[in-house]
């Protein structure tokens, strides 16, 4: 495909699954994520927390650059 940003790329793509997470409250992996990483609250007030698994610290990592969008 000719991608000569991997790193901005990957990042555009974990922002992504971080804005559904915003937009979309009542998606499954949404709420499955939410009951287990940022229950009781909003994506972009969750905390990185302990015990995680490596696609969540991954989509967490894109939380500044979404809170800069808004």
């Amino acid at each position: 495909l000719g991608f000569r940003n991997l790193h901005g790329f990957n990042l555009a793509l974990l922002g992504k699954q971080g804005w559904k997470f915003i937009a979309n409250q009542d998606v499954l992996v949404t709420r499955f994520f939410k009951a287990r990483y940022f229950f009781g609250g909003k994506f972009l007030d969750a905390r990185i927390g302990h015990n995680l698994s490596y696609v969540w610290k991954s989509i967490w990592n894109t939380q500044a650059l979404l809170k800069k969008g808004f």
